[in-house]
Formats: structure tokens, C-alpha cells, sequence
């Protein structure tokens, strides 16, 4: 192919995003649609001899399949990655579809990144989360690195321009092969809740839903899902793979889905006002909530509890979530596309307390849809418009 160097200016405009800032990449020097590699980097022969065909098909690429580069340069398509614009945010995307993650893996959870041109031609590429922050390493910033020994792409500290973090960006002279349905294989009749950044559309195997509300029982509580076409970004869901529901899937039930990503929306927050919360992290139910919080647990959907610092139905794992009842509504006669009844303590005065002190503490306040109401508590809320608000996640309805 014919070396087209693309150096990355220096300078860059900021923007805040959450918790932290990101640095979108100046347009003038990369296209949206042109596809590039990472070039001259020099390893020794024998080491890119034994790494060649280690480059991963197009084709065979799973989820945490490993970002390679290479001295010898076989199929373009097999190497190459874009820019993507996140909102105001940017993405390293692989030709195959998949997105680059923070530990420089390919992933359908795409991580931030920025540039910086630091002479010669050559650019760090630093890795974000995605509330945009940098993602540390001992404590320093970290960056695209090219790991010879294996012969891959890694999330590392050096920032110097003799690393080997200080890397040549070259255009792709001709079309690449790009991947649109992507393939993970997961287990037969896995359960777990999905909050994706992206608009996610999954294959035939795959049932996505959106929570309805929960009746209580004698036992505890039934809560009823509907069917939705696909996973919305930001908006926790429940995704059920094709299986028995009934028992625990094992590493031997595999199967293999397909979905396709859909980059056009991208939400920088997950949604929180809703009763089914999502999140981007880990998280730990609170002592308090426990009484009023569902997780799914080892494939199984229950009433979160556990002790303290215990692997337990306590926790929620990155890009999951949990159903959150002190947001939700209790319907009667309950119905809908799935109903599951879950079994456990549903202690209704330890829930009124949470309920008592939510309301009567002062927060934010906002409507259904997520706008930022002001601060306050039951009594701003009272003087509001007639509506549904919400003040320290929960659910307020003014007449």
C-alpha cells in the first residue's frame, strides 16, 4: 500500500463530559471514513515471523480479541480501525466492528480516546473511560502501546517519544473489508441486565426487555418485562439468550449470537431515573436499598443481599444494572411478555423508611424524562407543576 503519513496536530479543543474531560481529535489531518494502521514499528524479525499468523480474520474476531499491528502488513482489513465521533466524544473502532475497549481489546463497549502530536510524525493516543477520565496506570495516564513480544496493541505509561507508546498513523491506500454483524459466544440461556452506550440489535436468539412494573405476593414480588426491539444506549434492559431459565447455564451450553452496533447514539451517562437503573461501573447495593433492590445473581433474578465484602446478589456489574422498587410501579393484576416471580423478604416498612428519608432530604430533582428540575425535597416538589418528579430516585406524583 502507498504510505500516506497522517500526523495528529498537538492541539486539540476540550469539552467536559461528567466527571471528567476529553479531547476531540482535530479534523484536519483524519477523515471520518478512511481507515488507518498503525506503521513502523519496529520489532525484531523473528518476533513478527511467529506473530504473523497470529493476525486474527476479519471473520473470526470475537469479543476480547486482542488489537494487533503489524511490520509485514497482511490483509489491511485485519489490522485497520477509524476515528468514530460518540457525540462529542471519540472511539477507535476495528474494521471488523468491533470497538476498541480501555486494556486496548476489541469489545462492543467502546472506550474514549485522544490525541497528541508529539514530533516526527508520530502521536500518543490516550485511553479514557467513558465518563471521561483517564484510565491510570500506577497512577499515570495511560496510552496505546505497541507490546513487541506479543505483538499487540496494550493500554501502558510510557509517554516518551522514544516509547513505544510515540506511534506512526498511516492511511489505508485502498477499500477495507469492514465488518457489520458481529458474533460473541455467550452461554445457552444466560440472564443478566444490559446497559450498553450504544443502540444495540441482537439476532433471533436473543429476547431483549424492557421492565413494566412489579406486583407484590405473599413470597415476595412478581415484576413483568415486555418485549423491545433492541437495546436503546444508556437504557437499561434484560437480555435473555434462548435456554431454560430454570437452571444455570454451564461453560459447556455455549451458543453463538449476533448483534450489530449502532454508533448514531451514544449516551455518555446511563439512564438513572428509571426503575430499572443502569450503570457503566461497579456497583454495591447499599445496606438501606437492600430491601427494595433486584439483581440477577449467578442466572438468577433475586432480592439483593449478602454481607458486606462478599461475592453476593449485593453486586452489580459493569454495564449491567438493577431493578430499583422504590422507583417502579406496583400494578395490580400484573401482566406482560414475561413475568417471573421472585421469592425473598420484601420488607415494606423498611422501604417506607427509605422512602420517608428520600424524600425528605433535599436533592436533585427531575422529571421522568431525566431534565434537571433544581434541588429541594417533598416540599419543592409540592409546589411544582402537575407531574411525575423524581427527588433522590424516587418517584413523586404531583395532582
Amino acid at each position: 500500500m502507498t504510505r500516506i503519513f497522517k500526523k495528529i496536530l498537538a492541539a486539540a479543543s476540550a469539552f467536559a463530559v461528567a466527571a471528567g474531560t476529553a479531547l476531540s481529535l482535530p479534523s484536519a489531518n483524519i477523515e471520518a471514513d478512511a481507515y488507518y494502521v498503525w506503521s513502523d514499528i519496529e520489532v525484531e524479525e523473528e518476533v513478527v515471523e511467529e506473530a504473523e499468523h497470529a493476525i486474527i480474520e476479519n471473520e473470526d474476531v470475537r469479543k476480547g480479541t486482542e488489537l494487533r499491528f503489524t511490520e509485514a502488513t497482511p490483509a489491511a482489513e485485519n489490522i485497520a480501525f477509524r476515528f468514530v465521533k460518540l457525540g462529542d466524544n471519540l472511539a477507535l473502532q476495528h474494521a471488523s466492528g468491533w470497538f476498541v475497549g480501555t486494556d486496548g481489546n476489541l469489545t462492543n463497549l467502546p472506550a474514549l480516546f485522544s490525541t497528541e502530536a508529539i514530533g516526527y510524525g508520530k502521536s500518543l493516543i490516550k485511553v479514557r473511560n467513558l465518563a471521561g477520565e483517564d484510565v491510570n496506570n500506577g497512577g499515570t495516564p495511560s496510552y496505546l502501546h505497541a507490546q513487541v513480544n506479543a505483538h499487540k496493541l496494550v493500554a501502558w505509561a510510557a509517554d516518551a517519544i522514544d516509547s513505544r507508546s510515540a506511534l506512526y498513523i498511516e492511511e489505508v491506500d485502498g477499500n477495507v473489508t469492514v465488518g457489520e454483524e458481529l458474533v460473541e459466544e455467550v452461554r445457552q440461556g444466560a440472564t443478566h441486565f444490559l446497559t450498553s452506550p450504544l443502540d444495540l440489535t441482537y439476532g433471533a436468539n436473543v429476547q431483549l426487555y424492557d421492565f413494566k412494573g412489579y406486583e407484590k405476593t405473599a413470597n415476595g414480588v412478581k415484576v413483568a418485562f415486555d418485549k423491545i426491539e433492541k437495546a436503546q444506549a444508556g437504557k437499561a434492559c434484560l437480555l435473555v439468550v434462548d435456554g431454560d431459565l430454570s437452571e444455570t447455564p454451564t461453560a459447556a451450553d455455549t451458543t453463538e449470537v449476533t448483534f450489530t452496533l449502532d454508533a448514531t447514539n451514544f449516551a455518555v451517562q446511563p439512564d438513572s431515573t428509571q426503575a430499572l437503573v443502569g450503570t457503566y461501573s461497579y456497583q454495591w447495593v447499599e445496606e438501606g436499598k437492600m430491601p427494595s433492590t433486584i439483581t440477577i445473581y449467578q442466572n438468577v433474578m433475586q432480592m439483593a443481599s449478602g454481607e458486606d465484602a462478599t461475592e453476593c446478589s449485593r453486586d452489580i456489574w459493569a454495564f449491567e444494572g438493577a431493578i430499583d422498587l422504590l422507583k417502579a410501579q406496583a400494578i395490580e393484576n400484573i401482566s406482560g411478555d414475561l413475568v417471573l416471580e421472585i421469592e425473598g423478604e420484601f420488607d415494606t416498612d423498611a422501604i417506607q423508611d427509605v422512602i420517608a428519608n428520600a424524600v425528605n432530604t433535599r436533592g436533585s430533582i427531575y422529571t421522568l424524562d431525566g431534565r434537571f428540575v433544581g434541588k429541594g425535597n417533598l416540599g419543592t416538589v409540592r409546589n411544582l407543576g402537575r407531574g411525575i418528579y423524581i427527588v433522590n430516585g424516587v418517584k413523586i406524583a404531583v395532582k
